[in-house]
């Protein structure tokens, strides 16, 4: 058993909900005894947001299947998810992730710093989250080199599809508070965030930046894997090389600051690491190029030999318009079995659609572990064609003599908007991703206690 387990469910909102609250036992099953800090919640998509209605698929408006979690959200009693209008009257499939530590003593488990949503006026760009405190500390963070900043879900008010991007948000750590970014004001938005602070055994996490102008301009057209541009993460964005990426993770971000309406191929890019110097990044178009801002945050295993690291597979594949059959529509992707359900989990999805024309919710992808061989791949809308990436991983397991006393309680932040932060910043680099077309998936098994194995692609995080 890991040190890190998770479950992960579908639920859908009914046709008039604007919110949906879960419950812990009835609704889905966590371990009794877990406090706050233990706990991550997320929605598991390409974009952190639902996934579309679940019959007739169609153009969408972005109010309708936009998603954030709402206030009273602790994950240890209840879920509740929210979005901003119900404008068509449509229901919405989304497919929620709880990673939560088992072993609170363990070196390679995680802490749960603060959770929030911060609501974005129509003239908002900028906010951040407030002060992070612990019982007995001025500030919970006890090493921000291990900090990552996710976005968990996010949803915009806006009715017109092509202003879907007016709902996507990047995510920085700065001076100890959490920061939420996003690309264009005119609607209001919401961001639901996590401050997640890894033990000893990961670490040290890198906040990588680039925008679309950075690339080459190599634009996919026919699902062939070297349609794509890549950037070095030493030498193109102020990195460092990672020792082994079959022990690292990566969280891919994106905001779009285009002030003019914007298209299915605007809305997203595939991003992925495919070397220990390597991001390779697949889009489907180079138009607006340096108004799409990608944050790229990385997640290394860096625990001693003696322990269980964690296993990461990657997916990359191209889907087909129309592949899955009738909308909603289901892809059965077949992976290297991870040796127990519980112990893993997909994360860091990215999607890129193909199309000018605004045709949301293209591009949006449900993705869940539904057994120890297979991850299901939904959609809503199966028109246009797709790239996708993602990564499963099984979390690591700490060497036995590192099962230590750092089990320091944290105070979580409570789920509700904070003061808006004047001015903007640019993210910089930092230390502290068919029908129609193949799956790369390397494949990988989980090594034994005390060895340090051979793996294939991998990645970790929550599931």
């Amino acid at each position: 058993m890991a040190d890190i387990q998770s479950t992960s469910f579908s639920v859908v909102m009914g046709a008039t909900a604007s919110t949906l609250k879960l419950f812990s036992g009835p609704d889905y099953t966590i371990p009794a005894g877990l406090k706050e800090e233990d706990c991550h919640v997320f929605i598991n998509s390409s974009r952190r947001q639902g996934m579309g209605p679940t019959s007739g698929g169609g153009n969408q408006q972005p109010s309708d299947f936009g998603v954030h979690f709402f206030a009273g959200t602790d994950v240890i009693n209840n879920i509740v998810l929210a979005r901003s209008n119900i404008s068509l009257s449509v229901n919405c499939r989304v497919t929620i992730t709880i990673v939560y530590v088992v072993n609170p003593l363990s070196l390679s488990r995680f802490w749960m710093r603060q959770r929030g949503t911060l609501t974005f006026g129509s003239s908002d760009t900028l906010k951040a989250g407030g002060p992070i405190e612990g019982t007995g500390t001025s500030d919970a963070v006890l090493d921000p080199t291990r900090v990552w900043v996710t976005i968990a879900g996010q949803s915009t008010e806006a009715t017109a599809r092509s202003r879907a991007h007016r709902g996507h948000f990047t995510a920085d750590f700065t001076g100890g508070v959490a920061e939420v970014e996003r690309g264009h004001i005119g609607d209001v938005a919401h961001a639901s965030y996590a401050v997640v602070e890894f033990g000893p055994d990961w670490g040290p996490v890198q906040r990588l930046t680039f925008d679309n102008v950075d690339l080459a301009g190599t634009i996919w057209s026919s699902g062939l894997p070297d349609d794509a541009d890549t950037l070095a993460i030493v030498a193109d964005l102020g990195g460092t090389a990672l020792a082994d990426i079959t022990r690292a993770f990566i969280d891919p971000q994106r905001r779009n600051s285009t002030a003019g309406n914007q298209g299915n191929e605007d809305h997203g890019d595939v991003v992925e690491l495919t070397g220990s110097d390597e991001l390779t990044i697949r889009h489907s178009t180079n138009v607006d190029a340096s108004t799409k801002h990608h944050v790229v945050w990385v997640v290394p295993w860096s625990g001693p030999a003696n322990a269980t690291p964690p296993i990461v597979q990657r997916v990359s594949e191209f889907v087909a318009a129309g592949a899955e059959g009738a909308e909603e529509g289901s892809i059965s992707r077949p992976i290297t079995p991870v040796a127990n359900l519980e112990d893993a989990c997909v994360i860091g999805a990215s999607s890129s659609s193909d199309g000018t024309g605004a045709g949301t919710p293209r591009g949006n992808v449900d993705l869940l572990l539904s057994a120890v061989g297979t991850v299901t791949e939904t959609r809503s809308e199966t028109s246009r064609s797709e790239r996708r990436g993602y990564q499963v991983i099984e979390w690591p397991t700490g060497a036995p003599q590192e099962h230590g006393s750092r089990s320091e309680p944290a105070h979580v932040g409570s789920m509700e908007s904070q003061p808006a932060v004047s001015g903007s910043k640019r993210a910089e680099s930092a230390v502290g991703g068919s029908a129609g077309g193949q799956a790369a998936c390397p494949g990988s098994k989980r090594s034994q206690p005390g060895l340090s194995g051979s793996m294939g692609s991998q990645f970790s995080i929550i599931r």
